[in-house]
């Protein structure tokens, strides 16, 4: 432990087995960036390893009043937040994917599936319909696998992501939008064709 005379005047906490040995776990340079299994830290706090890094971790309900950008793992659901300035925390992760069902706007044998890294935040999923999809009809509900908490309220963007879903953008909406759920319609006088896969990319933002 102390100043690395040779190596950039660093302090270093570590320790040395043998000459030319050792491993240091602690590095503070000169211009205060920090490093934690990191001997050359180039920004404020860089860490090494393959480990992880714990947080603090907790319900909604011991959340605390901050003034200062956080972040923390919600225990209530799941999930990674942070809060602004303005103390709103936003809900960054979940845990699992939500679940789908299909309304006559897909179709007779219309389908939903959702792709292997959705989750309640982000998700991609494809709609694939059948004969006969309805105007001005839901195309499908998607419920989130966790319900936000009361009062959350949750932005839903939508983004088109092969020729058939860009082809037919005009054609549907967002709907019905809880902090459980929110519908995908065709706008009225409008149906999708028959027989095709929209793949579409949503994206969820939650605040509360």
């Amino acid at each position: 432990m102390g100043i690395d005379n040779s190596n950039a005047d660093k302090f270093i906490l570590g320790y040395q087995s043998l000459p030319g040995g050792g491993f240091d776990y602690l590095t503070l340079t000169t211009g205060g960036n920090v490093g934690v299994k990191n001997n050359a830290p180039s920004l404020d706090l860089s860490v090494g390893g393959t480990g992880g890094i714990e947080m603090p971790s907790g319900t909604t309900g011991q959340r605390v009043s901050s003034v200062l950008p956080s972040i923390r793992y919600n225990s209530t659901v799941q999930g990674i937040e942070v809060t602004s300035p303005q103390g709103v925390w936003t809900r960054l992760t979940s845990h699992a994917t939500p679940t789908g069902t299909v309304g006559t706007g897909a179709g007779t044998g219309g389908s939903i599936s959702f792709d292997g890294a959705a989750n309640d935040i982000f998700g991609t999923f494809t709609i694939g319909t059948g004969t006969s999809p309805a105007a001005g009809a839901t195309v499908c509900t998607i419920t989130f696998n966790q319900s936000f908490a009361a009062g959350s309220r949750v932005a839903v963007s939508l983004e088109a992501l092969n020729d058939s879903s860009v082809s037919n953008a005009g054609k549907y909406r967002v709907d019905s939008i809880t902090n459980a759920s929110f519908k995908v319609v065709t706008i009225a006088g409008q149906s999708l064709p028959a027989s095709t896969a929209s793949v579409l990319q949503l994206q969820y933002k939650i605040t509360n």
